[in-house]
């Protein structure tokens, strides 16, 4: 049977943000009082508000009554795991992966000229993937790195173990002109997991991939 993810487009400026204050819990709110700068301070409080909203509407409960752990690697679920999801934030917006089946990763990337594109590829893209960013034509080549690092960081994500999966140790396609692919991932466990990545059409200027286990039927939403 193919999954269901809904993957909700959330605007992170919002002019009464400070209304969802109650939503979130107190462990929350005190993440967010740590962050420095106000707009930090908003985009946190709108994107955990808009993940209970979500999350507490899909199972019929109160947002706020919703309780979340975390892995070993940082990533959360709901304590008692009856939903999986996944949350990113680049700029302006965030993304919020639900699905019912299965975990999923998501990442979003705000694209954005960069002097040190190639310096950062040689750090965190495979050969392959330098490769491929390199020989791309110079218009497509910020397209291509914001797919690439999009991409491996839905990966990621979805295997639950974060920067602690090298980002080398697999290839995803970057060209803008081809679909997206995992090509190739190094480890056994991980390549025999069924893991599919999907190109997100979401918002001009960004960048955002899904990965799912299987095929999915993706729904975008606002």
């Amino acid at each position: 049977m193919t999954a269901a993810v809904d993957v909700h487009i959330v605007p992170l400026r919002q002019s009464a943000w400070q209304r969802l204050d109650r939503t979130l819990s107190a462990a929350e709110r005190a993440r967010r009082d740590r962050l420095l700068r106000p707009e930090d301070q908003e985009a946190f409080t709108v994107c955990r508000a808009a993940l209970r909203q979500r999350l507490g509407a899909q199972l019929g409960r109160a947002p706020s009554t919703l309780v979340f752990a975390e892995n070993r690697y940082g990533k959360p679920h709901l304590i008692d795991r009856a939903l999986c999801f996944n949350v990113s934030h680049s700029a302006d917006h965030a993304l919020i992966a639900i699905s019912s089946h299965d975990e999923v990763g998501v990442d979003i990337e705000h694209q954005r000229p960069l002097h040190d594109m190639m310096a950062l590829a040689r750090r965190s893209f495979s050969p392959r993937e330098q490769d491929a960013l390199w020989r791309l034509p110079a218009p497509l080549r910020c397209a291509g790195f914001f797919r690439c690092w999009s991409r491996k960081e839905a990966f990621i994500k979805a295997i639950g173990m974060g920067l602690s999966f090298s980002l080398d140790r697999f290839d995803v396609t970057l060209d803008p002109r081809v679909p997206a692919r995992l090509l190739d991932i190094r480890s056994p466990q991980h390549a025999a997991a069924g893991w599919i990545l999907h190109h997100l059409e979401v918002l001009p200027r960004y960048s955002a991939a899904l990965v799912t286990r299987g095929p999915a039927q993706i729904r975008l939403l606002s």
